[in-house]
């Protein structure tokens, strides 16, 4: 019986070649969600996707805890991250308001209450963590250039934001702030800061 067991174990090889398949299959699953959610119109349909989302996120942060934002960073490269991204933060405002006024997008017209920030954040967060910090090192990993990498995942945010909105502006504005974001993200592995970038732009546009 015992035998019979053991013979089902997998070695520690192929125990690492399977999660290695399995955070591709995630990873992927959950980029292909982020884009098709808007698509989806049926409550029963969006409940089958929040729960694979989260089960999917489990195993990716599970299996790949560098994946976890900072956990490949240092708190020096933090600071420096912060510092640049300060200086570089009039130039990114100044892109994104020549954007919107480029293609006429309403700006600072959200209301803000304490709900509309937190719907902000974590959809700022969230995007974040998937495009930035889990797909374009992924992408990487699986033979990208560095700018390959980036200009991939800026591609795919800004596509998420034109299956949503159906919007040129919003697309040309989520294809700018995913080239800023996932550069500062391949400087110096610090999610924060981008966050942050992130979340302004929402408010802004």
């Amino acid at each position: 019986m015992k035998t019979a067991v053991s013979s089902f174990r997998l070695s520690p090889i192929k125990r690492v070649q399977l999660n290695k398949i399995r955070l591709t299959i995630d990873v992927l699953g959950v980029t292909l969600i982020r884009l098709i959610d808007p698509l989806i119109h049926t409550s029963f349909g969006h409940t089958i996707l929040s729960i694979y989302n989260v089960a999917a996120w489990i195993t990716i942060l599970t299996l790949d805890p560098t994946r976890i934002p900072e956990f490949t960073t240092t708190r020096n490269q933090q600071k420096k991250a912060w510092l640049f991204t300060l200086k570089l933060l009039p130039v990114i405002l100044i892109g994104l308001i020549t954007i919107a006024l480029g293609f006429q997008l309403p700006v600072l017209q959200q209301t803000i209450t304490p709900s509309s920030v937190l719907v902000v954040g974590l959809g700022s967060y969230m995007d974040e963590l998937l495009f930035r910090n889990t797909l374009q090192p992924k992408l990487r990993q699986w033979g990208f250039s560095r700018f390959g990498a980036i200009a991939t995942q800026s591609l795919l945010f800004a596509a998420s934001w034109w299956i949503s909105y159906n919007s040129i502006g919003l697309m040309v504005s989520a294809l700018f702030i995913g080239l800023v974001n996932g550069w500062i993200v391949y400087k110096y592995r610090s999610l924060w800061p981008v966050f942050i970038i992130s979340f302004i732009w929402r408010v802004i546009i």
